[in-house]
């Protein structure tokens, strides 16, 4: 006899599979009667069956359903969107019990699909292995518990700290296989972001180079009141979309293409622009630089993840700091170690707030 976790570990390992769900959560399925297994899905992209129907879709004989028990990571839709209501699916198909990982934070259920399944005569079960579950979709969950973005503050530097010299050349840390991840933690994000200097000295083109992406990120220039003309891939590669949160005049009534949206204030601050970015529904949010930029975000408090590539070289002298600025600090921000990994020439750390 398997145990309620067991099957839901199956659909856990389901969900890891999504692929770009965009902004929906990754979700997994598994549909189980007289503890045997009828079928596995899980939501395979953005627009895609949910990960139910995809399970339902796997069933050979569908008179099985009847009587059938359900495993879900997150609990079943309940609103007509891109795809019908899972619960209302579920209730026909005859399933007579669901079990649940988690309860969706999203406003549009938030319950409503559970007390849906509940009032048609299904029993439920939430809160398994839920801890697990929540892990799958953090961004997401945090975006509609928080409402604001997700934020990650990642750099690279040298065992000292340090994220360059002090030259007008641009320096490159990580190796190949390093940068590598660095790619793959990018398609993970909705936005990137990056300050005016970075934008301008380092001309990136912020775009994932090793996968296509159906939607790829946002990238994001926050410009002060600094001439950003010199951002060539970022204002002329239509590669991604572009946001420019500038306080200048000159910049404000730059022509610029259509893949870019200058967003005007005489005055920005941090929390306005995340605010922004969630008013246009972005849930998670990459800042790779510079260092005067990441320090702003420790300064306003709106970070919730650090990823560090740290190589093994010693940079010392006045070469730049990955977090800096001439404010005064009384005060340290402990963080839990989350992971640590070696990546190519670099040992990756990523710490969460605590």
């Amino acid at each position: 006899m398997f145990s309620d976790k067991y099957w839901m570990n199956i659909a856990i390992k389901k969900a890891q599979l999504g692929g770009e769900t965009y902004k929906n959560p990754r979700v997994g399925a598994v549909i189980v009667k007289n503890n045997h297994l009828l079928s596995i899905g899980y939501h395979h992209y953005f627009g895609g069956d949910h990960a139910e129907v995809n399970a339902y879709r796997n069933v050979a004989n569908k008179d099985d359903l009847k009587g059938a028990t359900l495993f879900v990571t997150l609990e079943p839709c309940s609103h007509f969107g891109k795809t019908p209501p899972c619960s209302h699916q579920i209730v026909q198909w005859g399933i007579k019990k669901v079990i649940v990982g988690q309860m969706d934070p999203h406003s549009l259920v938030a319950g409503k699909g559970i007390n849906y399944l509940l009032n048609h005569g299904v029993e439920v079960i939430t809160g398994v292995n839920e801890a697990t579950c929540k892990n799958i979709n953090v961004s997401y969950n945090y975006f509609y518990t928080h409402q604001r973005p997700f934020i990650t503050l990642k750099m690279s530097q040298t065992l000292d700290g340090k994220i360059a010299l002090n030259t007008t050349t641009r320096d490159y840390l990580t190796n190949d296989k390093a940068n590598e991840d660095v790619q793959n933690l990018r398609a993970k994000y909705q936005a990137i972001v990056v300050g005016a200097h970075t934008a301008v000295q380092d001309n990136p083109r912020l775009t994932v180079r090793n996968q296509h992406l159906s939607h790829p990120a946002v990238r994001v220039i926050i410009a002060g009141n600094t001439d950003i003309s010199a951002a060539k891939h970022l204002l002329e590669d239509n590669a991604a979309p572009t946001y420019i949160f500038t306080q200048s005049l000159t910049v404000k009534n730059m022509q610029v293409a259509s893949h870019c949206r200058v967003f005007y204030k005489d005055s920005w601050n941090l929390a306005e622009i995340m605010k922004v970015l969630y008013q246009q529904n972005i849930q998670s949010v990459l800042v790779e630089g510079g260092s005067k930029l990441h320090d702003a975000f420790r300064d306003a408090n709106l970070f919730d993840q650090v990823i560090q590539y740290i190589v093994p070289q010693i940079a010392g002298g006045d070469s730049l700091p990955a977090f800096n600025s001439l404010r005064h600090v009384e005060k340290m921000t402990h963080m839990n170690v989350k992971s640590v990994d070696t990546v190519g020439n670099a040992i990756r750390i990523i710490t969460q707030r605590k």
